[in-house]
């Protein structure tokens, strides 16, 4: 009986001992740039970002030209993130995501996995040529068609 005893007494301190380990904080999600595969516990810290790629088709390159408009103003979210970009020739079709667009925009989504995201394109005087809103989500490649 006494055995018993002493064999219950060391499973239950065992379990107890067992239960009680820390388990390893962290972000858990993988779509996260701060993923840790060691974390068992998400702690809240994981961070997001994306990017989104704009490009033209020749012909919208051919009326931007036609039309005197030789410079091109993007911005993302109330930011001007390209300035002076020359207009060239444009693209014969949508880029692979591995190559980078015409216009390359790094999006930091904090601690959101999705974000929406108002974008528009002008001349330098800011005359609005396109505008929009597009949904980026995390570690996305979003490529947006700039025609007329």
């Amino acid at each position: 009986m006494k055995r018993s005893l002493l064999y219950i007494g060391l499973l239950v301190g065992i379990s107890i001992a067992f239960l009680s380990c820390d388990k390893k904080t962290g972000c858990t999600d993988p779509m996260s740039s701060v993923y840790d595969r060691d974390a068992q516990v998400d702690d809240g810290s994981c961070q997001y970002g994306a990017r989104f790629d704009f490009w033209y088709h020749p012909t919208a390159a051919i009326v931007l030209k036609n039309k005197g408009i030789t410079r091109l103003k993007f911005i993302a979210n109330d930011s001007v993130f390209e300035n002076n970009h020359h207009v060239g020739y444009g693209d014969l079709c949508e880029p692979e995501c591995s190559y980078y667009g015409l216009f390359d925009y790094h999006v930091d989504m904090g601690s959101n996995a999705t974000q929406s995201i108002d974008y528009m394109v002008t001349t330098l005087s800011d005359s609005v040529l396109w505008s929009g809103k597009t949904v980026v989500e995390a570690r996305g490649c979003h490529q947006i068609e700039l025609s007329f």
